[in-house]
């Protein structure tokens, strides 16, 4: 297994690209060896309040763009692997030897997303409203928002 997180400018464009990539099929429905989890919208950061207070002194900042878990099961995992990922090193990692993770890397460009006090690489695609972001699981690994049952498989 291996598992994704996507942070999409809409939830149509992610549908648009994983019907696009075979993870959906025309009708919609999930194919099989892929588990999507939409997770939706996100806080970036979290309000900070008054100790004295209690009163909101910033507020939370939620993100619009929206989340994806997407799991590859062991089979699709399988077929996925590759050799490691040019300037890669091995650190056990299924991310550095994915052929989809390569296909978003080739046409992506590297973007730094503060995500609760924390800074996270992303692999970002796609220009305006069509952009997309996939995280890198080294950094995302402590901060993430929601796992699969069993727990992630990066």
């Amino acid at each position: 297994m291996i598992d994704l997180t996507f942070r999409c400018f809409s939830l149509a464009r992610w549908i648009t690209v994983a019907t696009s990539r075979g993870i959906y099929d025309a009708s919609g429905n999930v194919v099989s060896g892929f588990d999507v989890d939409e997770i939706g919208f996100q806080g970036l950061a979290d309000a900070v309040y008054d100790p004295v207070t209690h009163a909101i002194t910033t507020p939370a900042v939620i993100d619009t763009w929206y989340w994806i878990n997407l799991r590859l099961s062991t089979d699709k995992a399988d077929a996925d692997a590759d050799t490691l990922y040019a300037g890669e090193v091995e650190d056990g990692f299924k991310f550095t030897k994915s052929k989809l993770v390569k296909f978003v890397r080739d046409q992506a460009t590297l973007v730094n997303l503060t995500f609760r006090g924390t800074t996270v690489r992303t692999y970002q695609f796609g220009a305006a409203a069509n952009r997309i972001q996939l995280f890198d699981p080294r950094d995302y690994q402590t901060v993430r928002v929601r796992e699969w049952l069993g727990g992630p498989q990066y």
